[in-house]
């Protein structure tokens, strides 16, 4: 897997194949994984201060900071 599809592709969208699969080798988010992000074009990498203190956000999806190691560590700006 190249850079660029790890920051924009990997574990963004749910996984389009319904059939039962190794959801870890999957480049796809599943209903319950904790490897889920968002996409970074919305967010910077600086992490958010309630997300650190609370483990999760008011802002949800809008926030415009990163949420734990995961979102950070895979962000382009890294």
């Amino acid at each position: 897997m190249e850079d660029i599809e790890v920051m924009y592709v990997f574990k963004l969208r749910m996984c389009p194949d319904p059939s039962p699969h190794d959801w870890t080798q999957c480049r796809y988010t599943h209903e319950g994984e904790i490897a889920k992000r968002r996409n970074p074009a919305i967010h910077s990498a600086n992490p958010c201060a309630e997300y650190e203190k609370n483990m999760k956000c008011s802002r949800g999806e809008k926030c415009l900071f990163a949420h734990g190691v995961w979102e950070r560590g895979l962000h382009p700006q890294r």
